[in-house]
């Protein structure tokens, strides 16, 4: 119980944080939410959370970056969980995104590419995605990971300071991949 409060008191305080373009957890809901959802005992050890660059490149060409904060839980069957804020993208081809919190799990390691590695489309999960265009009509809604023009997949490494995230995917009937790459340091 101790380290569920020290972990809630780490959010309350991450949540207070202003800088403008680091997208804190803003309440502890999130956290607690996890803590209920895979039933495991959160600790220091086994919860880090990496800051940093996030790079979106859409279709291969078009390229926004914002500074996010991912979480990393490791689960007691040794794989992963990531759990992606909410974030948004200013002033892209689609006008401003605001891209939705997702939880990849149970990401296991894959000693052959020395990461932990993940094929996650299975046609149930989902990313909620609105956009606000300088004109005509934006779109808000979920939208499916699929393997419609890329194997989407998430690749995690961290040296236990740093970390690279590299998620492929494809969403909805949309015709171009999207790759996001966080490029973070443990906090």
């Amino acid at each position: 119980m101790r380290n569920i409060l020290f972990i809630w008191a780490i959010f309350a305080f991450l949540g207070s944080c202003t800088q403008d373009n680091v997208h804190m957890p803003e309440t502890t809901t999130d956290t607690l939410r996890v803590v209920e959802h895979d039933t495991i005992k959160i600790t220091n050890e086994n919860l880090s959370l990496f800051v940093g660059d996030n790079k979106v490149l859409v279709g291969g060409t078009y390229e926004y970056h914002s500074t996010i904060l991912y979480q990393v839980l490791k689960n007691n069957d040794n794989t992963i969980d990531v759990i992606v804020p909410e974030y948004e993208l200013k002033a892209t081809i689609m006008g401003d995104l605001t891209i939705g919190k997702y939880t990849i799990r149970n990401i296991p390691y894959n000693t052959a590419k020395g990461s932990y590695y993940k094929e996650y489309a299975d046609g149930t999960m989902a990313i909620h995605i609105k956009s606000v265009p300088t004109s005509g009509t934006g779109m808000d809604g979920d939208y499916i990971f699929n393997n419609n023009t890329i194997t989407t997949s998430i690749e995690v490494k961290t040296d236990g300071t740093n970390a690279n995230i590299v998620n492929n995917y494809s969403i909805g009937n949309m015709p171009f991949p999207i790759e996001t790459t966080l490029t973070g340091k443990k906090q």
